[in-house]
């Protein structure tokens, strides 16, 4: 099914209310309903295996202490790389501006699975 464009749906809009003003809009047929519902249920299930999608999968969440969260999301690669980047300013002490000194770990699904633990002199 095609996205109108804004200007087409306004122009649409303003045609029907003009139809509906002098009494010649006619009300859609029971087959356009129809399949606009099955339009809407299949959409629906879309939307449904999505959220199972999302629901079933994996969190990833990336904890500096003296910060606080730092990153959350659901792609395992894209934390690993982030952490990796927080590892690196922990090590560069004061260079590393806040999070520099500091201890950093991975969670995946509330359970830590990397950590770092600066070292403190």
């Amino acid at each position: 099914m095609s996205r109108a464009k804004p200007n087409q749906t306004t122009t649409d809009a303003r045609d029907r209310v003009a139809r509906a003003r002098a009494g010649s809009l006619v009300a859609p047929s029971l087959e356009y309903l129809r399949a606009l519902r099955e339009g809407l249920h299949g959409w629906l299930d879309e939307v449904g295996e999505k959220i199972d999608e999302l629901a079933a999968a994996r969190r990833y969440e990336i904890v500096v202490s003296n910060v606080g969260t730092v990153h959350r999301g659901i792609d395992r690669d894209e934390a690993e790389e982030e952490f990796a980047q927080y590892v690196e300013m922990s090590q560069m002490g004061s260079a590393g501006g806040r999070i520099g000194g500091e201890d950093v770990v991975l969670f995946e699904d509330d359970e830590p699975i990397a950590e770092h633990i600066a070292e403190r002199g």
